[in-house]
């Protein structure tokens, strides 16, 4: 049995806490919970329902593959590195090339975009996990598409069309790294991952 998945994908990094919160807190004192515990441990989990989908399939003897990758900006980074290990087509929109360089300035504490209480630690660590999943290069550039905004305020539209060289590549005048004009290009994605007509994307 072999089946063609459609769904997300997600890695997880996922804090280890032996036993169970409600073992801990009592429901008369939850006002009192302080968000900051020990946690002495963490593990990485990859997941998603295409992930749980292809996991369950190999138990019952089967065989998933994974229709596409799609990624804006770092997810555009992962996407390049699951479709070289999974064989399977992406789309890359202003994808980053160099994401432990470009995020290096950022290593240290940080407060959330959209609540500036919470602080965010952003460790070194998680840079080289970065340089290790780098591909060097995309191997098979004829099974990817990139989206690039000549106008990405956050990164350099001309590293990303070197780096995607030899895929097809829709390089729009102006947008923004958020590809906010994105409705209009979606046929074009969707032609690529032959969702729509079958005729050839014109760039």
């Amino acid at each position: 049995m072999s089946a063609l998945i459609c769904g997300s994908v997600a890695y997880d990094t996922v804090m280890v806490f032996e036993g169970r919160f409600k073992d801990h807190i009592l429901a008369d004192r939850i006002h009192l919970l302080n968000v900051s515990f020990l946690v002495p441990g963490m593990r990485r989990n990859f997941g998603g329902c295409a992930g749980n989908i292809a996991y369950n399939l190999k138990l019952l003897g089967g065989e998933g593959h994974a229709m596409a990758v799609v990624g804006s900006s770092l997810g555009g980074f992962y996407a390049m590195v699951l479709a070289e290990r999974l064989g399977c087509p992406a789309v890359l929109l202003n994808p980053a090339v160099e994401p432990a360089r470009d995020l290096a300035a950022y290593v240290g504490e940080l407060r959330a975009y959209h609540d500036a209480s919470v602080t965010l630690q952003w460790l070194p660590e998680a840079l080289d996990e970065l340089r290790a999943l780098a591909p060097a290069r995309i191997t098979r550039p004829e099974r990817c598409f990139a989206v690039i905004a000549k106008g990405d305020e956050l990164l350099d539209w001309r590293e990303m069309a070197a780096h995607c060289a030899g895929a097809q590549i829709l390089l729009l005048e102006g947008s923004d790294h958020a590809l906010s004009d994105f409705a209009q290009h979606l046929p074009a994605v969707l032609r690529f991952l032959r969702l729509g007509d079958r005729e050839p994307v014109k760039t």
